[in-house]
């Protein structure tokens, strides 16, 4: 159990991110130019399958209409603030660059429903839980606006916008979606619109595609995934190139070397791709630099097949950040991304519970 405890501990440090803040300060006003007292101001809104925006944090302007804050970032690029009545009926947004902002100007108009319907059938049923589906003013204010999560089947969104130019963004569930329209006077519907998924999800309580090896250390080059037929077998996709994969690198290794004493249950395989490292020697030594040491097996991929094997496709999604998936005693993969490493420590809890 102190095992387990140790290796509960390390994963705590595994992909852990600040949490960021913008500083504003401005006002609302109407269309006349007059202060809009006891308005609600907050960073891209939150709208449900009712159109009624769920404010995370906001804070309300006086009787002059101004407001100061210090409000969560949204994840776009430019940032903008949305003010909002009471009552809902109006609302509008100003959007900047930055992480801070003052003498801001947001004006209220008359909001519009804007509708879609999510079609996921095509995605594998364990990733169409969780995404999102995010408004963005159209460029040179490119910025979220708003974004709307749901659970609910049929999956319906909707949300309510001033008279402008969108675009619609569905992401999470499978590759991203994106829709342009113009909010003028009345309501808009875009109609379904469907997901296609990734090609990894679809490799889901699939048998785990072979690996291609151009060097390892740890294994052999001849070695397969059914040699370790029994165990838990994380494999971590990654390259040397960026940084957050460094960080990550370093702490998978110490959940690696906290689980030493139950290596009979689980296996942690990283399979490395880059142009510059053809070879584990190359490795070295880019990551002796880096102050990196790899205690677990490291597979050096032939050319890219087993990343094109596994659905990891050159571009920034895949190659800009790590990679696992998690294959379960009888060869199937199971689990991806974020989910693998509680995944595997519930999963060796739960046989050590077993053998009591």
């Amino acid at each position: 159990m102190k095992n387990l405890v140790a290796l509960a501990l390390s994963l705590l440090a595994v992909g852990c991110a600040n949490y960021m803040r913008v500083e504003v300060e401005g006002r609302v006003v109407d269309e006349a130019g007059r202060p809009v007292p006891n308005a609600e101001v907050t960073t891209a809104p939150w709208y449900d399958v009712k159109d009624a925006p769920k404010l995370r944090t906001f804070i309300r302007t006086d009787k002059e209409g101004r407001f100061s804050a210090t409000l969560p970032r949204s994840m776009a690029g430019r940032q903008a603030v949305f003010a909002v009545l009471a009552d809902e009926t109006k609302g509008g947004f100003t959007a900047f660059p930055g992480n801070k902002a003052a003498d801001l100007r947001i004006v209220v108009q008359p909001l519009f429903p804007v509708r879609a319907e999510i079609d996921v059938s095509q995605i594998p049923a364990p990733f169409r839980m969780g995404p999102q589906v995010y408004a963005s003013s159209a460029p040179p204010r490119d910025a979220l606006i708003a974004t709307c999560a749901w659970n609910t089947n049929p999956r319906a969104v909707s949300f309510r916008l001033p008279a402008g130019s969108y675009s619609l963004t569905a992401i999470g569930a499978g590759k991203p979606v994106s829709r342009t329209f113009e909010v003028t006077d009345r309501e808009v519907d875009l109609g379904a619109i469907e997901l296609e998924p990734y090609k990894y999800q679809t490799l889901f309580d699939r048998e785990a595609p072979a690996l291609h090896i151009a060097d390892a250390r740890g294994v052999s080059k001849d070695f397969k995934l059914s040699d370790l037929r029994g165990k838990w077998v994380v494999l971590f996709f990654w390259n040397h190139r960026m940084e957050l994969n460094r960080h990550m690198l370093e702490s998978l290794a110490g959940f690696y070397s906290n689980g030493e004493k139950m290596r009979d249950r689980f296996e942690v395989l990283v399979i490395h791709h880059s142009d510059d490292v053809l070879s584990v020697r190359d490795l070295d030594m880019a990551l002796w630099r880096k102050d990196v040491r790899l205690p677990m097996p490291v597979i050096i991929d032939d050319g890219e097949k087993t990343f094109e094997a596994y659905g990891l496709e050159r571009g920034p999604m895949f190659r800009s950040a790590p990679t696992e998936f998690l294959v379960d005693p009888e060869g199937k993969i199971v689990s991806h991304g974020f989910a693998v490493l509680p995944h595997l420590l519930a999963s060796l809890m739960n046989l050590k519970l077993e053998e009591k």
